[in-house]
């Protein structure tokens, strides 16, 4: 299998921790403050326009996402992390991948 290039990585990168987010029902500024970020660098880091992070908070978005850095770096395909048995608060549809109850 190839790698992918740094665009790709990025934005796959970015789908994860939106994804990881999104599941757990948590706001830019909750995980921007759990890894110590401000929630406006969090957004960037999300939106792929921020694309340097301390080592440490590394290590903190995949404890606060509760998935691995393996899978957050594109080193798994599938997700190893918790994800509810149920839909997305306050959304019609689960989000992508999100099993329905």
């Amino acid at each position: 299998m190839d790698a992918p290039s740094q665009e790709e990585f990025l934005q796959e990168f970015t789908r994860r921790i939106h994804r990881r987010r999104r599941v757990l029902n948590l706001t830019q500024a909750e995980v921007g403050a759990l890894i110590g970020m401000s929630r406006s660098q969090y957004a960037r880091l999300e939106s792929g326009r921020y694309a340097r992070m301390q080592l440490r908070q590394l290590k903190y978005l995949g404890d606060v996402l509760q998935t691995s850095l393996d899978y957050l770096l594109l080193r798994l395909d599938d997700d190893p992390g918790v994800i509810p048995p149920s839909r997305c608060p306050g959304e019609r549809r689960c989000v992508e991948a999100c099993p329905l109850p």
